[in-house]
């Protein structure tokens, strides 16, 4: 069992300025690309609402917790714009409350093995959707995955290793650009050319996913980026090979697995897929920085959870709750837009629609893909048949996920004034566990609250105030309830066909 130490003399600026944060490769929605901060934490470009929308149900809803990703806070990081624009950067002395958390930590130890401490056993591994914890409980699995999160970053070796990559990452980009502009095509066509690709309704990977799990300890790495071995996963678009110009983060080097096991940081991926609608929004963003002439640019993010951490295939589903999209603060026309969006849906019927997906097929050994295109254009039929597609056979789950669906539905009955318009809920589980492994879970958590609305926000600027103030989310609770209907039609049906 390893256990780090921490050091409260140890200063992270002497080894570093910052951190390079790394593309998040399991983005199956949304329109601005998130970041990994760590094997644990990934970084979301932050707006001001879902930050506070975070603190205020961690602060006045414990119960509601367990269903949402725990947020760590904020960071600020910087795009360079020179050689480095490739990723953006933590600079420490722009996030000195991070460094305060860390030399809190002083001289404690910390368990980096699947237990936690001795005070908290199971803490981080304990299902606590399966039943309703109370406050302490909640406060204590924050307080010990927070630990663990700043320990994946700033311990010594950590850090050293991680300026490695980054100093590698730079070098292979100079070359890579080197080679773009004598062989390949510019970046704007490939973005052009995507956008048509993920509008198919089901993209399939091209090669094998290797289901060997991968080495938390650290390989020989020449690569800021995942590295996965010759039966590495790749979507359609085959971005990372055949000469094309996708960014560097996203490409994916052959491992020969000359490994140090000595390493300490921890944080490299497994052996997961690159969805493409994550490398869109990633593209199309860094597009928009290269074209910037204002110099160097700071973003906010919110610091949360990473959900698909310790999954080696997650199956992430992405459902858009509700039959109202558009925010209280909206102009006409996006609320005739979005509306439309929900009328020519199955948010207008069912309260949800699907807005992303990717999903492990096992007996092919390949990922699908499915994109919020697809998602507007089904019936539905088509909706219950792509829920059917998602968990691919594995009827286990509905049981549990129905239990946690109910359990989700009775807190949100209970929320009186508050509004999860635009929000979405995530399903995710993984497609690489035996179905009878013990820790073979889904999980579904709340996200995306730059929309919401509680009782205590100020009504007064509202452009469409919420019908019926006093009451709770009914278009939230269609969604849940259509949901539990969706899955039980299959569960029942998949029982007929089975029983003699």
């Amino acid at each position: 069992m390893e256990t780090t130490e921490y050091n409260d003399n140890f200063d992270p600026k002497c080894i570093a300025s910052g951190i390079p944060l790394l593309p998040f490769t399991n983005q199956v929605g949304g329109h601005t690309p998130f970041f990994r901060f760590s094997k644990r934490a990934i970084c979301k470009p932050a707006a001001p609402k879902e930050q506070e929308f975070y603190v205020y149900l961690e602060s006045n809803h414990p119960e509601l917790l367990p269903f949402l990703s725990q947020y760590l806070g904020l960071l600020n990081a910087t795009y360079y714009q020179d050689s480095r624009a490739l990723l953006p950067e933590v600079i420490f002395d722009d996030n000195e409350q991070l460094l305060k958390d860390w030399y809190s930590l002083g001289n404690q130890q910390i368990d980096r093995g699947t237990a936690a401490t001795a005070a908290t056993p199971d803490i981080l591994n304990d299902d606590f959707q399966q039943w309703s914890p109370n406050a302490d409980e909640c406060n204590s699995r924050f307080t010990e995955f927070r630990k663990r999160v700043l320990c994946e970053v700033f311990n010594p070796s950590a850090l050293r290793e991680r300026m490695k990559l980054q100093h590698d990452a730079l070098e292979q980009q100079e070359l890579q650009q080197q080679q773009e502009a004598s062989a390949t095509p510019a970046i704007e066509k490939m973005i052009i050319q995507l956008k048509p690709v993920l509008n198919e309704s089901n993209v399939k990977s091209t090669e094998p996913l290797c289901t060997e799990p991968a080495s938390l300890t650290t390989p020989s790495l020449s690569s800021l980026h995942e590295h996965q071995n010759d039966e590495a996963i790749t979507s359609s678009l085959d971005i990372s090979r055949k000469g094309s110009t996708t960014s560097h983060a996203f490409n994916h080097d052959d491992d020969n697995d000359n490994a140090s096991s000595a390493s300490s940081a921890r944080w490299q991926l497994r052996r997961t897929p690159t969805n493409p609608w994550g490398q869109q929004v990633y593209e199309r963003d860094r597009l928009k920085l290269q074209q910037l002439n204002e110099g160097n640019v700071v973003k906010q993010f919110i610091l949360l959870e990473d959900l698909t951490d310790n999954i080696q295939c997650p199956c992430v589903l992405d459902l858009k709750m509700g039959n109202r999209h558009y925010g209280v603060f909206s102009n006409e026309v996006k609320m005739k837009s979005q509306t439309s969006k929900c009328i020519n849906s199955t948010s207008h019927q069912l309260g949800v629609r699907i807005c992303g997906m990717q999903v492990y097929k096992r007996d092919e050994k390949r990922f699908d893909f499915h994109d919020k295109y697809m998602g507007r254009l089904l019936d539905e039929e088509g909706f219950k048949k792509n829920l059917v597609d998602y968990l691919d056979g594995r009827l286990n789950h509905i049981p549990v996920l129905l239990k946690k669906l109910n359990r989700l539905a009775r807190i949100i009955r209970s929320l009186k004034g508050y509004r999860f318009y635009a929000s979405s809920l995530l399903l995710i589980y993984d497609g690489g566990k035996p179905e009878n492994s013990k820790d073979c879970r889904i999980d579904v958590r709340m996200i995306d609250f730059a929309k919401c609305v509680s009782p205590d926000d100020d009504t007064a600027n509202f452009t469409y105030p919420p019908e019926n103030p006093d009451g709770p989310d009914e278009g939230y609770l269609l969604g849940i309830s259509s949901l539990i209907e969706k899955f039980t039609d299959i569960h029942n049906e998949q029982q007929r066909k089975t029983s003699p």
